[in-house]
């Protein structure tokens, strides 16, 4: 009946056979030597998503479930004439199988084949940003979730730094609304758990903690009080001070908010980025010992308590990583995950040497979303498939997708699709060819938005590869946002804005380019009335106006009318489009990045007037 079927994530054994299955009106199932307890309440209610009228009955039915001695989560499906028969060991396996015949179902008719599949990877998860500005409604949040669980990932962590969770204990943060209530956290929690998604408690306790550190009330417990300069501009303060015990306590009570309320085994403390450790008020303490000696005692002081509550700390690795004889003084019960987002971030020998000391690894990649308003292909591609391949290759417990939001989390979200989409397949199956793997993918990816909108995406995600010399972070567009912001702290903004802008100006051949694209995309795409396609205009309106922005700061002009005409217009356009997927209350705080810029042309423009 069908010459192909492709199945999201690859199976590792597919074999076609003569005839297909027809499902009845009403379908039955039965299941064989398992337990009747909550997870099979699970497998049944994620069978009625494929299957709403069905029975379960004793004996010999349409779909047979049957327990044999197999990996933990592996399935096997045998279709036949007269039934389907799913062969797993556990809950989970039982559970991806109906995934798959979800896939193989075409109008109740399923082709005879037989199909063996397992993971390779044991955790496959995804981390998503809830905390820079963007908190999405729990609708959009559930959605994602049947993605991914569709996408066959089994763990999931949305991220919290500043006040993006309801913090029980400190009701005077919570004044903007623009937070997951308690609630929705835990009825996430079991849309989660019914997914088969292991809902991971994710708080950032050292490092990004600026939102706090912003309040009167908790700026002493940071280490560098004014802030501190990196990267080119200065910043307000992020850090805490580890050696303050109120900083312990502060997060201990944090903590207590969270953990005790959810099921994982897991926490994900983070820990990453303490920019400051060592410049401020641990400094002597740090010249003293190292860097790394500091910010593993304060870690202890804290993962003890994460311990307490029954649960196995997760931290980001990026502060140890280059110090292996470091690594071995941190308790081995803590997982470390080793993250990167560049095309060539060093996974491999990072890898090997998590392996060689015996430490439980995961590695992370990520969509490679944030900063450049679409995608940036290379990075994201590769560092997927790298930290998928070498978690495999080195025996890591699995990897973690990540999806951040810098500055104002101004991408839309089916930009990410492309990433989760990768990632399922790495994850899944190390062992299909390159050609195989991007024909599933463009499949997938067209099964979720459509083929104009697929090919959209693709094509916009790689408009960083046409601005010249490469970069591992943002683009040469969206550092015109970027630098606005950073301007407004400085005492020249204008000065400092144009100066780093000189760095950015884009060739002739790039503009020319970078613009046939945009107007390609947007031929394609205008007369679609659908969400994404209305997200994806948007984001060409705004690389437009960078575009013309651009081109204007070479030329020395002045006159910046019509960009902050269709900046405005962005901002319009970008509200009715954000209420759809997120809470309207962090609004605000993201649009300002836009603000930002059109101040810094309006300076422009009267600064010119001035000089006429």
């Amino acid at each position: 009946m069908f010459k192909s079927i492709k199945i999201v994530p690859v199976p590792k054994v597919l074999k076609l056979e003569d005839g297909y299955f027809i499902l009845p009106e009403k379908v039955t199932i039965s299941f064989k030597d398992f337990v009747k307890d909550l997870n099979m309440l699970r497998v049944i209610k994620a069978f009625g998503k494929y299957k709403p009228s069905f029975k379960v009955q004793n004996g010999l039915s349409c779909v047979n479930f049957i327990k044999t001695d197999i990996l933990d989560s592996a399935y096997e499906i045998k279709v036949e004439k007269d039934r389907i028969d799913v062969f797993a060991s556990t809950a989970s396996g039982m559970f991806y199988a109906i995934q798959t015949l979800k896939q193989i179902t075409f109008d109740n008719k399923v082709q005879c084949c037989y199909i063996s599949d397992y993971p390779d990877l044991k955790i496959r998860g995804v981390m998503l940003d809830i905390s820079r500005s963007k908190v999405p409604k729990v609708e959009t949040l559930k959605q994602i979730f049947d993605m991914l669980a569709f996408l066959k990932f089994n763990h999931v962590e949305l991220y919290v730094e500043g006040f993006s969770y309801e913090y029980k204990s400190f009701p005077n943060v919570l004044k903007d609304e623009n937070y997951l209530t308690f609630d929705e956290y835990k009825l996430l929690e079991a849309y989660a758990f019914e997914n088969f998604l292991d809902f991971v408690p994710n708080q950032n306790g050292f490092g990004h903690m600026g939102d706090w550190l912003q309040l009167d009330e908790y700026k002493d417990l940071a280490e560098c009080i004014d802030g501190f300069t990196i990267w080119g501009a200065w910043r307000k303060t992020t850090t805490l001070n580890p050696l303050d015990d109120r900083s312990v306590e502060h997060v201990k009570k944090m903590y207590s908010d969270m953990i005790p309320y959810t099921k994982s085994k897991y926490f994900n403390m983070n820990f990453d980025e303490p920019y400051e450790l060592g410049h401020g008020k641990s400094k002597e303490q740090t010249a003293a010992s190292s860097v790394e000696e500091v910010y593993i005692d304060y870690l202890h002081k804290l993962s003890s308590v994460v311990k307490g509550y029954g649960k196995t700390p997760l931290i980001w690795g990026d502060v140890v990583i280059k110090h292996p004889e470091a690594i071995k003084k941190i308790d081995e019960d803590i997982i470390l995950i080793d993250w990167g987002y560049t095309k060539t971030y060093p996974f491999e020998p990072h890898a090997k040497m998590l392996h060689e000391q015996g430490r439980k690894f995961m590695l992370a990649g990520g969509t490679s979303t944030w900063g450049v308003i679409t995608c940036r292909y290379q990075d994201m591609y590769e560092s997927i498939k790298n930290s998928c391949e070498n978690a495999f290759k080195y025996g890591g417990l699995g990897t973690l997708t990540t999806d951040w939001g810098d500055i104002g989390h101004l991408q839309y979200l089916p930009n990410s699709y492309l990433g989760f989409i990768h990632a399922s397949l790495f994850n899944w199956n190390q062992s299909i060819t390159e050609e195989e793997h991007n024909d599933v993918f463009e499949y997938a990816l067209e099964k979720f938005v459509g083929a104009s909108i697929k090919e959209s995406l693709l094509k916009l995600s790689r408009y960083t590869e046409l601005e010249g010399e490469y970069r591992d972070y943002g683009s040469r567009l969206f550092y015109h946002i970027l630098w606005a912001e950073h301007a407004q702290n400085n005492e020249s903004p204008l000065d400092f804005f144009l100066t780093k802008m000189k760095s950015n100006y884009l060739s002739v051949d790039s503009q020319n380019k970078i613009s046939d694209l945009l107007n390609e995309v947007y031929e394609k795409l205008f007369k679609l009335e659908s969400l994404e396609a209305r997200e994806l205009l948007n984001s060409i309106s705004l690389l437009k106006t960078l575009l013309e922005i651009n081109k204007k700061l070479q030329a020395s002009c002045t006159d910046f009318r019509s960009e902050i005409s269709a900046l405005e217009d962005f901002e319009a356009k970008h509200l009715a489009l954000w209420n759809n997927r997120n809470k309207e209350a962090g609004f605000k705080f993201s649009i300002n990045r836009i603000k930002w810029l059109k101040q810094i042309l309006v300076q422009i423009e009267m600064k010119g007037d001035k000089n006429e």
